[in-house]
C-alpha cells in the first residue's frame, strides 16, 4: 500500500493533497492546521484520507463548493479522524464531505466534526457505506443528509454513533428525490437542537422510502418533530428503544441563537406510511403530542410517554393521537390532557398504564365501538 504524507501550512493545501491522491492509495495528513481553497476530490477506488485523529487535525475550509468529495462510480474509499471548520459564512452546496454527486460503494466516513458548512456530511446513493462517529454542528442547513436528488439508487448507509446538533435545518435528513429506495440501518443517532427538527425520512410525491431501521436514538430539544416518517405509499419502518424529549422547548439552531419554536411531536407519522412499528422508548416533554401517528396501521409496544402537549395546542395534548388503526400494549401514557386519542375506531388498546390525566385517559372523536380494550389502568 502506497501511502503519501502531505504537510499544511500552503495558502491553499487543497493542490498537494489532490496531487498526492493522484497516486496514493492513502494519504495521511500529520499536521495541526491545513487551509483548503480548492476542493479535495477522492476519484479513484481505494483512496484514502486520513488524518491523526479528530482534535489533533483541522482543516480550514474556505472552497466555492464542497470541502471534500467523492466522484461517481468510486468503491472503498476512506476519509477519516479530522476536524473541518468553514471559513466564512456559507452559501447551498458549501458542504463539509459531499458523496452526492454519484454513486460510491463500500465507502467509510469516520470519526470526523464538521461545523460552520451549509449542510455538514452529505452522502448520495451507495449499495453499502459506513458512517460512524460523526459530528456535525452550526451547519446552516442540515447536519446530515443522506440523498438520491442527483442520482437514482439505494442510499443503503450504515449510519453509527453521529451527533448533529444546532443546525439550522434538520438534523439527519433521509430524502429522495427520484425513484424508490431502501436504506440501511441508523443506530445510534443523536440530534440535539435543530432549527427544523432532529431525525426526518421524507419523499418527495411520487417517490418512496422504505424499511427505516432506526435503533436507539437519542433526539432532544429540536425546533420540530423529534422523529418525521413521510416516505410515501407502502412504507414500512421499525423504531426500537428511542429516546425523545422536548421537542420545541428550548432555544436552537446555530449557537441556539433561534427561541424554543413551541412546537413538535415526539414521533410523527404521516398518512403515506403503509406500517410503523415502535418498541420500547421514552417520548417525554414535548410541545405537542408524544406519538402522532396516521400510518394505515401502527404498533406501539413497551413505550413510556410522559407530559408531552407541553404547549397545550388544541388537538396536539395527548400521549398518543391515534389517526390510523393503531395496537398499543405495555405501554405507560400518564401526565397528559388525553393520555391516548382516537381519531378513528379501530384500534387494540390493550395492558397499558394510562392513569394521572387532565381530561381523560382515553377518548375520541367518537364512540370507540369497534376497537378493543382490555386490562387498561385508568
Amino acid at each position: 500500500m502506497t501511502t503519501v504524507v502531505v504537510h499544511g501550512g500552503a495558502i491553499d493545501d487543497g493542490p498537494a493533497i489532490n496531487a498526492a491522491l493522484s497516486g496514493a492509495v492513502t494519504v495521511s495528513l500529520p499536521d495541526p492546521v491545513y487551509n483548503i481553497a480548492t476542493k479535495v476530490v477522492l476519484n479513484s477506488a481505494g483512496q484514502r484520507l486520513i488524518g491523526d485523529g479528530r482534535g489533533a487535525v483541522k482543516l480550514l475550509c474556505s472552497t466555492p463548493n464542497a470541502a471534500i468529495s467523492v466522484a461517481n462510480g468510486v468503491t472503498e474509499f476512506q476519509i477519516s479522524d479530522f476536524d473541518m471548520v468553514r471559513v466564512g459564512i456559507p452559501i447551498a452546496g458549501q458542504n463539509g464531505i459531499d458523496t452526492s454527486y454519484g454513486i460510491a460503494d463500500e465507502g467509510l466516513i469516520s470519526r470526523i466534526e464538521v461545523s460552520g458548512f451549509w449542510q455538514g456530511f452529505c452522502l448520495g446513493p451507495t449499495s453499502f457505506s459506513l458512517a460512524e462517529h460523526l459530528i456535525a454542528t452550526d451547519c446552516y442547513d442540515d447536519g446530515i443528509v443522506i440523498t438520491n436528488r442527483f442520482f437514482s439508487g439505494g442510499l443503503q448507509w450504515d449510519t453509527n454513533r453521529c451527533l448533529s446538533q444546532q443546525n439550522n435545518g434538520l438534523g439527519f435528513l433521509i430524502e429522495t428525490v427520484t425513484g424508490d429506495t431502501t436504506l440501511g440501518d441508523h443506530e445510534w443517532v443523536k440530534t440535539f437542537a435543530n432549527l427544523k427538527g432532529g431525525f426526518a425520512a421524507q419523499a418527495l410525491a411520487g417517490t418512496r422510502i422504505n424499511s427505516v431501521r432506526l435503533l436507539k436514538p437519542f433526539c432532544g430539544q429540536d425546533g420540530g418533530h423529534e422523529i418525521l416518517l413521510s416516505t410515501g405509499p407502502g412504507t414500512t419502518h421499525q423504531i426500537v428503544a428511542p429516546y425523545v424529549e422536548s421537542a420545541g422547548r428550548s432555544p436552537c439552531g446555530v449557537g441556539l441563537s433561534h427561541a424554543a419554536t413551541n412546537q413538535g411531536c415526539g414521533i410523527y407519522a404521516d398518512p403515506t406510511v403503509n406500517m410503523l412499528a415502535v418498541t420500547g422508548g421514552v417520548i417525554a416533554g414535548c410541545s405537542w403530542s408524544g406519538i402522532e401517528t396516521w400510518a394505515l396501521r401502527s404498533v406501539v409496544n413497551g413505550a413510556s410517554l410522559q407530559s408531552n402537549g407541553f404547549i397545550a395546542l388544541p388537538g396536539e395534548k395527548c400521549g398518543f393521537f391515534l389517526g390510523g388503526p393503531t395496537v398499543v400494549t405495555g405501554c405507560l401514557a400518564n401526565g397528559h390532557f388525553v393520555n391516548l386519542y382516537a381519531q378513528v375506531d379501530s384500534h387494540i388498546i390493550t395492558d397499558n398504564d394510562l392513569r394521572n390525566w387532565s381530561y381523560a385517559a382515553i377518548a375520541g372523536s367518537g364512540p370507540l365501538v369497534v376497537s378493543k380494550q382490555d386490562n387498561n389502568l385508568t
